[in-house]
């Protein structure tokens, strides 16, 4: 792994986040599990947005194993569009803050939130490659 932090969404970020969601999958993963999942950065720089102005990701769980790509795709089973937002990338998801949220939801302010399938299909294990990935998150 790298010490270095990445910036949200960058070429840099993508390869990591690729890495870390392989590793987590084959760590965590179970074999007849299969999502795919698109996610849509909204109005990130412009020195790594893609040419609509966005920054869009996918990644597919087959079990253990995974495939990530960049560029925007409808035919996921979860699609994502949110703000370019560092602060909720680097925020650690820790058992006292999921509780807290679970309680207390913090509503959220984004504009541009945008969820088309069901979050409860990600599975428990994302919590983990959420955390790993933000650890190296600028």
């Amino acid at each position: 792994m790298t010490d270095t932090k990445v910036q949200l969404a960058s070429q840099e970020w993508f390869e990591l986040a690729s890495k870390i969601l392989a590793e987590v999958a084959q760590e965590f993963g179970e074999d007849d599990f299969q999502l795919s999942v698109c996610e849509v950065f909204i109005d990130p720089p412009k020195e790594i947005a893609d040419e609509d102005g966005t920054m869009s990701w996918c990644f597919y769980i087959d079990g253990k194993n995974t495939r990530c790509e960049r560029g925007n795709s409808k035919d996921v089973d979860l699609y994502m569009e949110g703000s370019w937002d560092p602060a909720d990338a680097r925020q650690i998801l820790t058992p006292d803050y999921l509780e807290e949220q679970a309680k207390n939801p913090t509503p959220s302010e984004d504009p541009n939130l945008m969820i088309e399938g069901d979050l409860e299909r990600l599975p428990p294990w994302m919590i983990e490659f959420h955390n790993r990935i933000a650890l190296y998150t600028a």
